[in-house]
């Protein structure tokens, strides 16, 4: 049976490049975002094949792709000054 994550050793093993070569790519962005679990890094099993199907694209690329978000982006609502009042209360 198949892990459902796999660490960084059989992450790399599955697309074919030394460990070495993956922690490249993770520190350059060329390669899913991984999950991190205390100081491990895991890649969900499915993920990467779905990454190698798309032709794999750059991390940046992919988490858009794959509707997943980063974060990044989103207004700031102190800084727009649309601050939510779901009370409908004014000042």
């Amino acid at each position: 049976m198949q892990s459902i994550l796999l660490n960084t050793k059989d992450a790399a093993a599955l697309c074919g490049v030394t460990i070495k070569r993956w922690r490249t790519w993770n520190t350059l962005g060329k390669i899913p975002a991984p999950l991190r679990i205390g100081k491990n890094f895991f890649w969900k099993h499915a993920e990467l094949v779905r990454w190698v199907e798309a032709d794999c694209p750059a991390r940046k690329h992919w988490n858009t792709e794959s509707g997943k978000k980063s974060g990044k982006g989103l207004p700031n609502p102190q800084k727009t000054g649309k601050l939510s009042n779901p009370a409908g209360k004014t000042s």
